[in-house]
This record gives C-alpha cells, sequence and structure tokens, in this order.
C-alpha cells in the first residue's frame, strides 16, 4: 500500500515538472534567438553568413555528443 502511493507521488511529481516546463516553455519563448541568452560584457553574438572556413584545427574527443573540437577561423 505504501509503495503504491509513493508510486503515484512519484508520478504526481513528473507530471508537474513536465506542465511546468510546457508553461515556461510556453510563456517565455527564446524563439530564433536563442544564442542572446549566453550574452555577457565580454561575449557577443553577432548574426552572420560564413563565406569560408579558413584553417582547422580539430581534435578527436568525445564530450559528452560533441566528437570534435578546436577552433576554425571563419571569413563572412
Amino acid at each position: 500500500m505504501k509503495e503504491i502511493k509513493k508510486q503515484k507521488l512519484m508520478k504526481f511529481l513528473v507530471e508537474l515538472a513536465v506542465l511546468a516546463s510546457m508553461l515556461l516553455m510556453w510563456f517565455c519563448p527564446v524563439g530564433l534567438n536563442s544564442y542572446h541568452r549566453f550574452e555577457t560584457d565580454t561575449l557577443h553574438y553577432v548574426r552572420a553568413e560564413v563565406l569560408e572556413i579558413l584553417s582547422e584545427e580539430l581534435e578527436d574527443r568525445t564530450i559528452l555528443f560533441i566528437t570534435m573540437t578546436g577552433a576554425a577561423p571563419l571569413r563572412g
């Protein structure tokens, strides 16, 4: 009996978390400017079109789901 109440409570908490997430996404949409969330005093996002990749210095490393890390200077 106690286990059933615990399962129902966990299900309710999960449903509440999903509902809260949906409400936040509905009332606070990010839109197409999602990178603007990361702007600080020293980091700014400027929308641009990449015309050419000048060089690549990439390493085969897996960090979470990213398999290549490094730098690639761009011409825009």
